[in-house]
């Protein structure tokens, strides 16, 4: 095994530095670019159109194309970590990745957060936001930049869209090309990526693929399993794990015209580690949209998708699932006259799936393996609109709805609604309500595992009322925003159990206020010098109880960067997470306070630093994550005593090269 990747590493630089005299592509000079390009550029997420980041009627944070190349990312989690008010979390079981936005981790999945590909939703319907297959395996040299709503979105986006919304923009190619990485990791770890571009006529075609495994990480597992009757002192068992990280990873997009087709498929393989419980568990997700634009007029563009996403799971000692999400929809933009922007749109929602059981051991309970413990099918219709009203020339009111109803649910409303206000040229005010719901997932409605746990048709959506102030600064060179924040969630569902006979069931029995700010910066000093950084002060809490979610209440993330002329890049980015309240401290493992994790990448262009003269490239890169060596554990949301669960390794070195042609 050892000697064939070997081998197969040694093939995969042959062809390499074999392609790199085969096919030539121009590629886009930073030094070419102008500052107000690199930081001032158009975003759609907000109103499914394109407009100025200052303009768009929400609080957006855009990783820019010169971002991912700078300070590159491993993963899409690596890189999402990197956004104002995202930090990655975990919880046991089903989601080892997950992303909590502005200290949003009430839940065991990403549940509050909608992955978007291209604006298009990107859903896991039977637990109801497992993200961890797309988080880790995705290939992230296909994208573009990546644009994020912090607060609801589903006003235009439906269910999930709650605490924030995430639109990975993969590349348009401009001409026909190939590139090609290898990166090896210290230990037994290697990946290798290709990104293969074809442009002909109208045709233009897009695809992507990335396998990898990194190093097994090896750790030790410490759970409290009893109490010792004469001293009282907790039993604590000790168990190493050696815990895999591989898959594969694909992209597809093609253009035709006004037609379009993209494909993704991620495939993650990791293991489930909670307090006293290990087993191998793996995601598959395989996501295909179907869209045609067509343009009525000069004032009225017409866009019509299809959507359709499933997703797997198969757990060893655990369960299989498979379950599918398909979406038709509608949307239209309009502009009428030159002071009134409008957005409706139509769709129809079908989720179904169902969840095997593969447990052991659970006969005395009437549960057997290759029982189904859960499976449903669920449907809704939405009717949604935005307009924005330029009142006077400084001054953009905003107003939306989306009317949404739920298979065996009441017709339920959202609204939005605010201002953008430019007091001077550059200097920006939003002031923004909305609101967003998530409704029940397929587990949540119809589990029947036994008497251990049992779903409940009678739920109701999940709820979030949010208002945001922010004031922005957006010059030639700098952007800076000052974000308030405070978000009203209620009948968040949860697992209740009844500690008697250990049974538990889904119920809308939580609420909780969120409430914060942040401060977010980029300063391009010149051309080469980048700088950002950003700050998030947030609380969560109830009538009952404070500081509800795992994240830390302070949270600070900073980067720098220096690019050459000569095709020298050098990137170094830190993000930091400060103490948990002491209710969230494991009680035996000693590394779930504050962390620092850092992350260091470089690269150099060989064709520019030696003055080959190729119009290819040929860029050898070093990178290393998690330069302090610190490996850390979260809280484990769905255990027993807290102990912590494994959330991220120490030190990986990277090395490697790339061509582009």
């Amino acid at each position: 095994m050892k000697r064939s990747r070997r081998i197969a590493g040694i093939l995969m630089l042959f062809l390499i530095m074999c392609s790199s005299f085969l096919f030539a592509q121009e590629t886009e000079d930073l030094m070419d670019m102008s500052l107000d390009d690199l930081l001032n550029m158009d975003v759609t997420t907000a109103s499914k159109s394109a407009e100025k980041l200052s303009d768009a009627p929400g609080i957006i944070s855009v990783l820019s194309n010169d971002e991912l190349e700078r300070f590159g990312g491993t993963t899409l989690r690596d890189i999402l970590e990197r956004v104002p008010g995202l930090i990655s979390s975990g919880a046991n079981y089903t989601n080892r990745t997950t992303i909590a936005p502005r200290g949003d981790q009430i839940k065991q999945n990403s549940s509050h957060v909608l992955l978007l590909i291209n604006g298009r939703p990107i859903r896991e319907v039977q637990e109801g936001g497992v993200s961890s297959d797309v988080l880790e395996s995705f290939p992230v040299d296909v994208i573009e930049k990546i644009e994020v709503i912090k607060g609801p979105g589903s006003v235009l986006y439906g269910s999930d869209a709650f605490s924030a919304v995430i639109n990975i923009i993969t590349k348009t190619p401009e001409k026909t090309g190939l590139s090609v990485t290898a990166l090896s990791e210290g230990g037994e770890g290697y990946e290798a990526s290709a990104n293969v571009s074809l442009v002909k006529g109208d045709l233009s075609v897009i695809a992507a693929g990335r396998i990898f495994e990194k190093s097994e990480w090896e750790t030790t597992m410490k759970s409290v399993v009893g109490q010792d009757t004469v001293t009282l002192a907790p039993i604590i068992a000790t168990t190493d794990v050696s815990i895999p990280n591989k898959g594969p990873g694909a992209y597809l997009g093609v253009n035709y015209k006004n037609l379009r087709l993209m494909s993704s498929f991620q495939q993650w393989t990791t293991q489930y580690v909670s307090t006293g419980a290990f087993a191998k568990v793996e995601l598959n997700k395989l996501f295909t949209n179907i869209g045609y634009s067509h343009k009525f007029s000069e004032s009225w563009d017409s866009d019509f998708n299809i959507t359709y996403v499933q997703a797997a799971l198969r757990g060893q000692n655990l369960s299989d699932r498979d379950c599918y999400n398909f979406v038709a929809e509608w949307t239209n933009s309009l502009t009428i006259g030159d002071k009134i922007g409008l957005v409706v749109g139509g769709l129809f929602n079908k989720n179904s799936g169902d969840e095997k059981s593969q447990f052991d051991g659970l006969e005395m309970m009437g549960i057997f393996r290759g029982d189904v413990i859960s499976t449903g099918d669920l449907n809704s219709f939405a009717f949604y609109s935005q307009i924005d009203y330029q009142l006077i020339e400084n001054l953009k009111l905003i107003a939306g709805i989306q009317a949404n109803k739920v298979e065996n649910i009441d017709l339920d409303i959202v609204p939005r609604g605010g201002a953008i206000w430019y007091p001077l040229k550059k200097v920006n005010v939003k002031a923004l309500y909305s609101e967003a719901f998530r409704a029940p997932s397929i587990n949540e409605l119809n589990m029947a595992f036994g008497g251990i746990l049992s779903g409940n048709p009678d739920l109701k959506p999940e709820k979030v009322s949010t208002i945001d102030v922010s004031v922005g600064y957006q010059g030639e060179q700098t952007q800076l925003n000052v974000n308030f924040f405070r978000s009203n969630m209620t009948d968040i569902t949860q697992i209740v159990y009844d500690p008697v006979v250990f049974s538990g069931q889904y119920q809308n029995n939580q609420d909780a206020v969120f409430t914060g700010y942040e401060l977010e910066g980029k300063y391009y000093v010149n051309k080469s010098l980048y700088l950002t950084g950003s700050v998030i002060q947030q609380t969560s809490e109830n009538d009952d109880v404070k500081n509800l979610s795992p994240v830390a209440d302070f949270g600070a993330k900073a980067g720098i960067s220096y690019v050459t002329s000569n095709g020298i890049s050098v990137g170094l980015f830190n993000i930091y997470q400060g103490d948990l309240d002491d209710k969230f401290q494991g009680n035996i493992n000693d590394n779930q306070g504050a962390y620092n994790l850092m992350h260091f990448h470089s690269t150099i262009n060989l064709n520019k630093l030696l003055n080959w003269g190729m119009s290819q490239n040929l860029t050898a890169i070093f990178k290393i994550d998690n330069v302090l060596d610190k490996e850390h554990f979260g809280y484990d949301l769905g255990g027993t005593s807290g102990d912590g669960i494994p959330s991220f390794p120490g030190r990986a070195i990277y090395v490697g090269l790339k061509a582009s042609l």
